[in-house]
């Protein structure tokens, strides 16, 4: 009896000193984690002193940094002081833009009811930052939307066909709706659009591309006129009706 006591106490000894191990063991090697990313933390900072100037001008140079400050856990854009901030102001940068993106959206907002293409908005804001030196590409665009979204806005980015959009009007857009917004799009069909002619997509035309029941299609196309993302022509009542993205109006 004894004999099996010791054992016990024995065995209970060995896996207390193995717990012990472990536990230093972990902590070195947190310790050396720490280490390690404190010095690509110190390496970081040094290219970025080295690359100020491309880091303000050149948006995919921006891009790839921002990607190595993720990697380790580094945001630079909410970055409120210190070292970002003070050389990089990434924040301000990112927040301006946002701003511009809020303002240039409800500009819009009556044409497009609420659904903007990044590039366009790229098209329209890149003028002003080419003025001062500077650009922006659509990287910095989505940055700029998840930016806001610290401060409350809901804004956020779908996939509409093969395009990256801003949606500005919160709302439920569901797989069928987007599905058939990207069908209406100019990139997802050969025909594109004429400066001046109207173009357009009966649901038997959308029906046949999709693959869909027509009562799928009609779905799909009421809501979408609920929430004024596309547009109707009944102008001629004999004719076929045609829906029309505001964009192809314009």
């Amino acid at each position: 009896m004894r004999q099996g006591i010791g054992a016990i106490r024995q065995q209970q000894l060995q896996q207390e000193q193995l717990k012990k191990l472990g536990e230093s063991i972990k902590a070195d090697s947190i310790k050396e984690l720490d280490e390690q990313l404190q010095q690509f933390k110190t390496h970081l900072e040094d290219f970025a002193r080295r690359h100020h100037r491309a880091l303000k001008t050149d948006p995919h140079f921006r891009s790839r940094f921002q990607e190595m400050c993720s990697a380790i856990g580094i945001d630079p854009i909410s970055s409120s002081r210190g070292f970002w901030t003070d050389l990089l102001g990434m924040g301000d940068f990112y927040y301006n833009l946002g701003v511009e993106v809020v303002a240039a959206c409800n500009n819009l907002q009556s044409t497009t009811g609420g659904l903007v293409a990044i590039d366009e908005l790229v098209s329209l804001l890149l003028p002003r930052y080419q003025r001062s030196g500077n650009t922006i590409c659509a990287d910095d665009i989505e940055r700029a939307i998840k930016s806001l979204k610290c401060l409350g806005a809901e804004y956020s980015i779908v996939i509409v066909g093969s395009k990256k959009m801003v949606q500005s009007v919160p709302r439920e857009l569901d797989t069928d709706l987007l599905v058939f917004l990207g069908r209406l799009s100019p990139s997802t069909s050969s025909e594109q659009p004429v400066p001046g002619v109207w173009t357009g997509k009966t649901p038997d035309e959308l029906a046949a591309a999709l693959a869909w029941p027509i009562e799928r299609v009609l779905r799909a196309a009421e809501s979408a006129l609920q929430m004024g993302l596309v547009w109707i022509d009944q102008e001629a009542p004999h004719e076929a009706v045609r829906y029309f993205l505001p964009r192809d109006l314009q």
